[in-house]
Protein backbone atom coordinates (compact mmCIF):
# COMPACT_ATOMS: atom_id res chain seq x y z
CA UNK A 1 0.00 0.00 0.00
CA UNK A 2 2.56 2.56 0.70
CA UNK A 3 4.75 1.44 -2.42
CA UNK A 4 1.17 2.24 -4.46
CA UNK A 5 0.98 5.97 -2.47
CA UNK A 6 4.55 6.58 -3.59
CA UNK A 7 3.98 5.96 -6.85
CA UNK A 8 1.05 8.14 -7.14
CA UNK A 9 3.10 10.87 -5.11
CA UNK A 10 5.56 10.87 -7.59
CA UNK A 11 3.02 10.79 -10.35
CA UNK A 12 1.57 13.82 -8.77
CA UNK A 13 4.84 15.82 -8.93
CA UNK A 14 6.09 14.76 -11.98
CA UNK A 15 2.62 16.04 -13.80
CA UNK A 16 3.28 19.06 -11.65
CA UNK A 17 6.81 19.64 -12.96
CA UNK A 18 6.07 18.88 -16.23
CA UNK A 19 3.48 21.30 -15.78
CA UNK A 20 5.73 23.61 -14.64
CA UNK A 21 8.64 23.24 -17.36
CA UNK A 22 5.05 23.66 -20.12
CA UNK A 23 4.38 27.11 -18.35
CA UNK A 24 8.04 28.43 -18.52
CA UNK A 25 8.55 27.25 -21.93
CA UNK A 26 4.98 28.64 -23.15
CA UNK A 27 6.03 32.12 -21.27
CA UNK A 28 9.75 32.22 -22.67
CA UNK A 29 8.11 32.01 -26.07
CA UNK A 30 5.04 34.81 -25.42
CA UNK A 31 7.97 36.68 -23.81
CA UNK A 32 10.16 36.31 -26.96
CA UNK A 33 7.66 36.81 -29.38
CA UNK A 34 6.87 39.92 -27.81
CA UNK A 35 10.46 40.84 -27.78
CA UNK A 36 10.37 40.08 -31.61
CA UNK A 37 7.24 41.80 -32.53
CA UNK A 38 7.73 45.35 -30.27
CA UNK A 39 4.94 44.48 -28.47
CA UNK A 40 4.35 46.60 -25.40
CA UNK A 41 5.35 43.84 -22.93
CA UNK A 42 9.64 43.97 -23.81
CA UNK A 43 9.30 47.60 -23.17
CA UNK A 44 9.97 48.17 -19.74
CA UNK A 45 7.53 50.55 -18.01
CA UNK A 46 5.86 51.26 -21.27
CA UNK A 47 3.60 53.65 -21.05
CA UNK A 48 0.14 53.20 -23.10
CA UNK A 49 -1.26 56.47 -22.92
CA UNK A 50 0.59 59.91 -22.45
CA UNK A 51 4.46 59.21 -22.77
CA UNK A 52 6.96 62.37 -22.77
CA UNK A 53 9.00 60.17 -24.94
CA UNK A 54 8.59 58.02 -28.07
CA UNK A 55 9.08 54.34 -27.12
CA UNK A 56 10.52 51.28 -28.81
CA UNK A 57 7.43 49.38 -28.59
CA UNK A 58 3.84 49.71 -30.02
CA UNK A 59 0.42 47.78 -29.54
CA UNK A 60 -0.45 45.16 -31.83
CA UNK A 61 -3.50 47.17 -33.60
CA UNK A 62 -5.25 50.57 -32.81
CA UNK A 63 -6.63 51.00 -28.93
CA UNK A 64 -10.16 49.87 -27.53
CA UNK A 65 -11.55 53.35 -26.89
CA UNK A 66 -9.92 54.90 -29.98
CA UNK A 67 -10.96 52.11 -32.76
CA UNK A 68 -13.17 53.62 -35.25
CA UNK A 69 -11.86 56.84 -35.18
CA UNK A 70 -9.51 59.02 -37.36
CA UNK A 71 -7.28 60.20 -34.32
CA UNK A 72 -7.03 56.53 -32.99
CA UNK A 73 -5.67 55.48 -36.51
CA UNK A 74 -3.33 58.77 -36.45
CA UNK A 75 -1.77 58.11 -32.89
CA UNK A 76 -1.42 54.41 -33.86
CA UNK A 77 0.74 55.35 -36.74
CA UNK A 78 3.14 57.66 -34.92
CA UNK A 79 3.62 55.28 -32.40
CA UNK A 80 4.56 52.84 -34.84
CA UNK A 81 6.67 55.21 -37.07
CA UNK A 82 9.01 56.32 -34.75
CA UNK A 83 8.87 52.28 -33.15
CA UNK A 84 9.89 50.82 -36.22
CA UNK A 85 12.29 53.84 -36.93
CA UNK A 86 14.17 52.67 -33.65
CA UNK A 87 17.93 52.20 -33.38
CA UNK A 88 18.21 48.24 -34.27
CA UNK A 89 20.48 45.95 -32.63
CA UNK A 90 23.66 45.13 -33.90
CA UNK A 91 22.91 42.34 -36.35
CA UNK A 92 20.27 41.23 -34.86
CA UNK A 93 17.45 41.48 -37.93
CA UNK A 94 13.89 43.03 -36.77
CA UNK A 95 15.00 43.23 -33.11
CA UNK A 96 15.42 46.99 -31.65
CA UNK A 97 18.19 47.77 -29.06
CA UNK A 98 15.69 48.30 -26.25
CA UNK A 99 18.59 50.14 -24.24
CA UNK A 100 18.78 52.43 -26.60
CA UNK A 101 16.48 56.03 -27.23
CA UNK A 102 15.25 57.13 -29.90
CA UNK A 103 17.32 60.74 -30.66
CA UNK A 104 20.80 59.32 -28.59
CA UNK A 105 21.94 58.96 -31.89
CA UNK A 106 21.54 61.82 -34.95
CA UNK A 107 20.65 58.81 -37.27
CA UNK A 108 20.45 55.03 -37.05
CA UNK A 109 19.87 52.06 -38.77
CA UNK A 110 16.36 51.59 -38.79
CA UNK A 111 14.25 48.22 -37.16
CA UNK A 112 12.44 48.08 -40.21
CA UNK A 113 15.26 48.55 -43.27
CA UNK A 114 16.73 44.78 -41.91
CA UNK A 115 13.39 43.27 -42.79
CA UNK A 116 12.84 41.08 -45.31
CA UNK A 117 12.63 42.96 -48.94
CA UNK A 118 10.11 42.18 -51.79
CA UNK A 119 13.83 41.04 -53.51
CA UNK A 120 14.12 38.59 -51.18
CA UNK A 121 11.17 37.10 -51.84
CA UNK A 122 11.46 37.16 -55.44
CA UNK A 123 14.68 34.62 -55.30
CA UNK A 124 13.30 32.51 -52.47
CA UNK A 125 14.90 29.02 -53.99
CA UNK A 126 15.86 25.58 -52.48
CA UNK A 127 19.69 26.26 -52.17
CA UNK A 128 19.15 29.16 -49.88
CA UNK A 129 17.79 29.00 -46.68
CA UNK A 130 14.67 30.40 -46.71
CA UNK A 131 14.25 31.38 -42.71
CA UNK A 132 13.81 34.83 -40.86
CA UNK A 133 17.07 34.25 -39.15
CA UNK A 134 19.39 34.39 -42.71
CA UNK A 135 20.89 37.88 -42.85
CA UNK A 136 21.73 37.30 -46.61
CA UNK A 137 20.04 38.94 -48.84
CA UNK A 138 19.24 39.14 -52.53
CA UNK A 139 22.13 40.79 -54.45
CA UNK A 140 22.25 41.25 -58.00
CA UNK A 141 24.96 39.65 -60.23
CA UNK A 142 26.21 42.77 -61.22
CA UNK A 143 26.85 44.07 -57.76
CA UNK A 144 28.19 41.13 -56.09
CA UNK A 145 31.55 42.80 -56.40
CA UNK A 146 30.30 46.07 -54.01
CA UNK A 147 29.01 44.17 -51.49
CA UNK A 148 32.11 43.59 -49.11
CA UNK A 149 32.04 47.10 -49.25
CA UNK A 150 28.54 47.37 -47.66
CA UNK A 151 29.71 48.44 -43.26
CA UNK A 152 25.55 48.90 -42.14
CA UNK A 153 22.87 46.67 -42.71
CA UNK A 154 22.90 45.85 -46.37
CA UNK A 155 20.84 47.90 -48.86
CA UNK A 156 20.39 47.02 -51.79
CA UNK A 157 18.21 49.29 -54.72
CA UNK A 158 17.18 48.92 -58.17
CA UNK A 159 13.94 49.58 -58.82
CA UNK A 160 13.21 52.83 -59.91
CA UNK A 161 10.05 52.93 -61.33
CA UNK A 162 7.11 54.52 -59.62
CA UNK A 163 3.60 52.29 -59.49
CA UNK A 164 2.41 54.21 -62.83
CA UNK A 165 5.96 53.20 -64.22
CA UNK A 166 7.45 56.57 -64.36
CA UNK A 167 11.26 57.79 -62.73
CA UNK A 168 11.53 60.50 -60.62
CA UNK A 169 14.86 62.38 -60.05
CA UNK A 170 15.13 65.50 -57.58
CA UNK A 171 15.96 68.97 -58.96
CA UNK A 172 20.00 68.13 -58.96
CA UNK A 173 18.65 65.24 -61.23
CA UNK A 174 19.42 62.41 -58.79
CA UNK A 175 17.19 59.45 -58.81
CA UNK A 176 15.10 58.24 -56.65
CA UNK A 177 14.68 54.14 -55.72
CA UNK A 178 12.00 52.37 -54.07
CA UNK A 179 11.91 49.12 -51.38
CA UNK A 180 9.27 47.30 -49.96
CA UNK A 181 9.91 45.30 -46.91
CA UNK A 182 8.41 42.32 -44.61
CA UNK A 183 8.06 42.16 -41.20
CA UNK A 184 8.14 38.13 -39.86
CA UNK A 185 4.67 37.93 -39.71
CA UNK A 186 4.29 38.73 -42.99
CA UNK A 187 7.42 36.59 -44.19
CA UNK A 188 6.68 33.83 -42.11
CA UNK A 189 2.91 33.51 -44.12
CA UNK A 190 4.76 33.75 -46.93
CA UNK A 191 6.59 30.71 -46.54
CA UNK A 192 3.64 29.15 -45.72
CA UNK A 193 1.68 30.25 -48.37
CA UNK A 194 -0.31 28.41 -50.89
CA UNK A 195 2.32 28.71 -54.03
CA UNK A 196 1.48 27.43 -57.72
CA UNK A 197 4.06 28.02 -60.53
CA UNK A 198 5.41 30.81 -58.33
CA UNK A 199 2.56 33.06 -58.06
CA UNK A 200 1.10 33.43 -54.86
CA UNK A 201 -2.67 32.26 -54.16
CA UNK A 202 -5.55 32.72 -51.53
CA UNK A 203 -2.79 34.27 -48.93
CA UNK A 204 -4.19 35.41 -45.37
CA UNK A 205 -2.27 37.51 -43.09
CA UNK A 206 -2.57 37.47 -39.61
CA UNK A 207 -3.81 41.04 -37.87
CA UNK A 208 -2.86 42.55 -35.30
CA UNK A 209 -5.17 42.15 -32.13
CA UNK A 210 -5.40 44.48 -28.86
CA UNK A 211 -8.50 43.34 -27.10
CA UNK A 212 -9.49 43.84 -23.29
CA UNK A 213 -8.44 40.44 -20.98
CA UNK A 214 -6.46 39.02 -23.86
CA UNK A 215 -3.15 39.08 -25.25
CA UNK A 216 -1.54 41.67 -27.72
CA UNK A 217 -0.82 40.06 -31.12
CA UNK A 218 1.43 41.80 -34.06
CA UNK A 219 0.17 41.18 -37.39
CA UNK A 220 1.48 41.73 -40.93
CA UNK A 221 3.16 45.00 -41.60
CA UNK A 222 4.48 46.03 -44.74
CA UNK A 223 6.54 48.84 -45.40
CA UNK A 224 6.91 50.78 -49.15
CA UNK A 225 10.54 52.91 -48.92
CA UNK A 226 11.58 55.74 -51.31
CA UNK A 227 15.12 56.54 -51.30
CA UNK A 228 16.76 59.29 -52.82
CA UNK A 229 20.26 59.54 -54.19
CA UNK A 230 22.27 62.05 -51.87
CA UNK A 231 24.58 65.06 -52.20
CA UNK A 232 27.04 65.14 -49.83
CA UNK A 233 25.53 68.62 -48.81
CA UNK A 234 22.20 66.77 -48.12
CA UNK A 235 23.52 63.94 -45.49
CA UNK A 236 22.96 65.94 -42.51
CA UNK A 237 19.06 66.29 -43.53
CA UNK A 238 18.24 62.92 -44.31
CA UNK A 239 17.55 59.75 -42.42
CA UNK A 240 20.46 57.99 -44.69
CA UNK A 241 22.04 54.79 -45.43
CA UNK A 242 24.77 52.80 -47.93
CA UNK A 243 23.10 51.32 -50.72
CA UNK A 244 24.43 49.04 -53.57
CA UNK A 245 22.46 50.86 -56.53
CA UNK A 246 21.60 49.26 -59.81
CA UNK A 247 20.97 52.11 -62.13
CA UNK A 248 19.18 51.96 -65.27
CA UNK A 249 21.41 51.10 -67.19
CA UNK A 250 22.67 47.87 -65.45
CA UNK A 251 25.45 49.47 -63.65
CA UNK A 252 26.22 48.03 -60.04
CA UNK A 253 27.76 51.39 -57.52
CA UNK A 254 27.97 52.03 -54.04
CA UNK A 255 26.23 55.19 -53.18
CA UNK A 256 24.72 57.45 -49.98
CA UNK A 257 20.91 57.37 -50.16
CA UNK A 258 18.06 59.78 -48.11
CA UNK A 259 14.67 58.18 -47.31
CA UNK A 260 12.44 60.33 -48.66
CA UNK A 261 8.71 59.01 -48.49
CA UNK A 262 7.47 55.90 -46.50
CA UNK A 263 4.01 53.83 -46.64
CA UNK A 264 3.78 51.89 -43.49
CA UNK A 265 0.62 49.46 -44.49
CA UNK A 266 -0.20 47.19 -41.40
CA UNK A 267 -3.65 44.76 -40.88
CA UNK A 268 -5.12 46.54 -37.98
CA UNK A 269 -8.36 47.00 -38.65
CA UNK A 270 -11.41 45.14 -37.87
CA UNK A 271 -13.42 45.48 -40.83
CA UNK A 272 -14.37 42.48 -43.08
CA UNK A 273 -13.97 44.18 -46.54
CA UNK A 274 -10.36 45.45 -46.38
CA UNK A 275 -8.35 45.37 -42.34
CA UNK A 276 -5.45 47.42 -43.47
CA UNK A 277 -4.51 50.84 -42.71
CA UNK A 278 -2.28 53.05 -45.00
CA UNK A 279 -0.11 55.48 -43.08
CA UNK A 280 2.51 57.78 -44.59
CA UNK A 281 5.48 59.82 -44.23
CA UNK A 282 7.75 61.91 -45.80
CA UNK A 283 10.63 64.53 -45.79
CA UNK A 284 9.43 68.23 -45.25
CA UNK A 285 11.57 69.43 -47.71
CA UNK A 286 10.41 67.16 -50.36
CA UNK A 287 7.28 69.64 -52.09
CA UNK A 288 5.27 72.01 -50.95
CA UNK A 289 1.45 72.27 -50.99
CA UNK A 290 -0.61 74.42 -53.43
CA UNK A 291 -1.56 76.76 -50.47
CA UNK A 292 1.87 77.71 -49.73
CA UNK A 293 2.88 78.70 -53.21
CA UNK A 294 -0.25 80.51 -52.98
CA UNK A 295 0.91 82.26 -50.08
CA UNK A 296 4.67 83.02 -51.58
CA UNK A 297 5.31 80.58 -48.66
CA UNK A 298 7.79 78.40 -51.00
CA UNK A 299 9.89 81.14 -51.95
CA UNK A 300 11.11 80.93 -48.24
CA UNK A 301 12.37 77.13 -48.58
CA UNK A 302 14.75 74.90 -50.83
CA UNK A 303 12.71 71.85 -51.98
CA UNK A 304 13.76 68.82 -52.71
CA UNK A 305 11.59 68.15 -55.91
CA UNK A 306 10.78 71.79 -56.59
CA UNK A 307 13.06 73.59 -59.17
CA UNK A 308 10.97 76.50 -60.18
CA UNK A 309 12.26 79.93 -58.75
CA UNK A 310 8.83 81.29 -59.91
CA UNK A 311 6.05 79.51 -59.65
CA UNK A 312 2.64 79.86 -61.76
CA UNK A 313 -0.30 78.03 -61.31
CA UNK A 314 -2.19 79.67 -64.60
CA UNK A 315 -2.39 77.09 -66.29
CA UNK A 316 -3.36 74.02 -63.76
CA UNK A 317 -7.14 74.97 -62.65
CA UNK A 318 -10.06 74.75 -64.63
CA UNK A 319 -13.53 76.18 -63.55
CA UNK A 320 -11.66 77.02 -60.35
CA UNK A 321 -10.63 73.54 -59.77
CA UNK A 322 -7.11 72.44 -59.24
CA UNK A 323 -6.22 70.04 -62.09
CA UNK A 324 -2.78 69.39 -62.47
CA UNK A 325 -3.27 66.92 -65.34
CA UNK A 326 -4.10 69.62 -68.10
CA UNK A 327 -1.83 69.93 -70.86
CA UNK A 328 -0.74 73.37 -70.31
CA UNK A 329 0.48 72.48 -66.43
CA UNK A 330 3.90 72.12 -66.03
CA UNK A 331 3.97 70.26 -62.65
CA UNK A 332 3.98 67.30 -61.41
CA UNK A 333 4.50 66.07 -65.11
CA UNK A 334 7.46 62.92 -65.31
CA UNK A 335 10.86 64.00 -65.89
CA UNK A 336 13.21 62.31 -68.47
CA UNK A 337 16.72 62.27 -66.94
CA UNK A 338 18.62 64.62 -68.67
CA UNK A 339 16.14 67.13 -69.85
CA UNK A 340 15.75 70.45 -69.08
CA UNK A 341 12.31 70.06 -68.42
CA UNK A 342 12.74 70.43 -64.07
CA UNK A 343 10.56 67.88 -61.45
CA UNK A 344 8.60 70.67 -60.21
CA UNK A 345 6.48 68.67 -57.44
CA UNK A 346 3.47 70.07 -55.90
CA UNK A 347 1.23 68.58 -53.50
CA UNK A 348 -1.91 68.11 -54.80
CA UNK A 349 -5.00 70.18 -52.32
CA UNK A 350 -7.29 67.14 -51.60
CA UNK A 351 -11.00 68.77 -50.80
CA UNK A 352 -12.40 66.48 -48.52
CA UNK A 353 -8.99 66.73 -46.28
CA UNK A 354 -10.93 68.19 -43.62
CA UNK A 355 -8.40 67.35 -40.16
CA UNK A 356 -5.90 68.85 -41.74
CA UNK A 357 -5.33 71.38 -38.21
CA UNK A 358 -5.59 67.92 -36.52
CA UNK A 359 -2.66 66.39 -38.27
CA UNK A 360 -0.36 69.19 -37.96
CA UNK A 361 -1.03 69.14 -34.25
CA UNK A 362 -0.32 65.37 -34.20
CA UNK A 363 2.94 65.87 -36.12
CA UNK A 364 3.72 69.27 -33.50
CA UNK A 365 3.43 66.97 -30.58
CA UNK A 366 5.93 64.04 -31.69
CA UNK A 367 8.31 66.48 -32.69
CA UNK A 368 7.75 67.64 -28.77
CA UNK A 369 8.54 64.10 -27.65
CA UNK A 370 11.70 64.47 -30.12
CA UNK A 371 13.06 67.20 -27.89
CA UNK A 372 12.58 66.04 -25.01
CA UNK A 373 16.18 63.04 -26.22
CA UNK A 374 17.63 65.15 -29.13
CA UNK A 375 16.83 68.41 -30.54
CA UNK A 376 17.81 67.68 -33.46
CA UNK A 377 17.15 64.32 -34.43
CA UNK A 378 17.04 63.41 -37.58
CA UNK A 379 13.56 62.09 -37.65
CA UNK A 380 12.26 65.95 -36.66
CA UNK A 381 12.45 66.11 -40.49
CA UNK A 382 9.70 63.50 -40.51
CA UNK A 383 5.89 63.99 -40.96
CA UNK A 384 2.54 62.32 -41.11
CA UNK A 385 0.87 62.91 -44.27
CA UNK A 386 -2.25 60.84 -43.14
CA UNK A 387 -3.86 57.75 -42.53
CA UNK A 388 -6.84 56.08 -44.88
CA UNK A 389 -8.31 52.96 -43.55
CA UNK A 390 -11.92 51.46 -44.04
CA UNK A 391 -14.91 52.63 -42.12
CA UNK A 392 -17.92 50.22 -40.64
CA UNK A 393 -19.65 51.69 -43.87
CA UNK A 394 -16.64 50.44 -46.05
CA UNK A 395 -16.19 53.91 -46.94
CA UNK A 396 -12.37 54.85 -46.95
CA UNK A 397 -11.16 57.92 -44.80
CA UNK A 398 -10.08 59.82 -46.22
CA UNK A 399 -11.34 59.57 -49.49
CA UNK A 400 -7.98 60.06 -50.99
CA UNK A 401 -4.32 59.47 -49.64
CA UNK A 402 -1.20 59.85 -51.82
CA UNK A 403 2.93 60.64 -50.77
CA UNK A 404 3.98 63.12 -53.17
CA UNK A 405 7.46 60.59 -53.81
CA UNK A 406 5.48 57.09 -53.78
CA UNK A 407 2.93 58.54 -56.46
CA UNK A 408 4.18 62.38 -57.97
CA UNK A 409 2.35 61.95 -60.70
CA UNK A 410 -1.24 60.70 -59.50
CA UNK A 411 -1.64 62.32 -56.34
CA UNK A 412 -5.33 62.36 -56.46
CA UNK A 413 -5.27 58.54 -56.04
CA UNK A 414 -6.62 56.25 -53.04
CA UNK A 415 -4.26 53.46 -51.08
CA UNK A 416 -7.41 51.11 -50.94
CA UNK A 417 -8.56 51.66 -54.38
CA UNK A 418 -5.52 50.88 -55.65
CA UNK A 419 -5.01 48.11 -53.65
CA UNK A 420 -8.26 46.77 -54.61
CA UNK A 421 -6.97 44.89 -57.39
CA UNK A 422 -4.49 42.75 -55.59
CA UNK A 423 -7.66 40.93 -53.34
CA UNK A 424 -5.85 37.11 -54.44
CA UNK A 425 -2.71 38.33 -52.22
CA UNK A 426 -4.55 40.11 -49.52
CA UNK A 427 -4.42 43.15 -50.88
CA UNK A 428 -0.56 43.48 -51.28
CA UNK A 429 0.09 44.24 -54.88
CA UNK A 430 4.02 43.87 -54.68
CA UNK A 431 2.62 40.09 -54.20
CA UNK A 432 0.60 40.32 -57.21
CA UNK A 433 2.95 39.57 -60.43
CA UNK A 434 5.81 38.21 -58.92
CA UNK A 435 7.27 34.39 -59.60
CA UNK A 436 8.55 32.38 -56.41
CA UNK A 437 10.98 29.27 -56.77
CA UNK A 438 9.99 27.88 -53.69
CA UNK A 439 12.13 25.04 -54.24
CA UNK A 440 9.23 22.37 -53.70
Amino acid sequence: MDKIKFINVNHKLIKMYLAIICMCVSYHTYAQEHLNSQLPLACTEYVYAASEKHQACFPGAVSNAQKGTASGHRNYAIKQFYALNWPLKKNVRGIPDYKAELGHYKDNVSVWQSWKTIDDINNLNVESPNDWENTDPFIPQECIAEFDKIKVWPLVLFQNKTPGGFELFDKNNLSVYYQTYFNKQAFDTILKSEIYKGIIKNIVFPSGKKLNGEPEKRGAIIIKAAWKELAPFEYLKYHKSQALIKDSSGNCKLGMVGLVGIHIVSKVNDNKVNPWSWATFEHIDNAPSVGEILANGHARKQWTFLSASEVALDNCSINKQWDFDLPGCRFNKPKTKGSDNPPNIIRVPITNHVIKREVKEDNRSAQEKLDNTMKNSIWKNYKLIDVQWLDKFNQPRPELLSNTILEPFTQKSSCIQCHGDAKNTDFVFSLKNIQINKGE
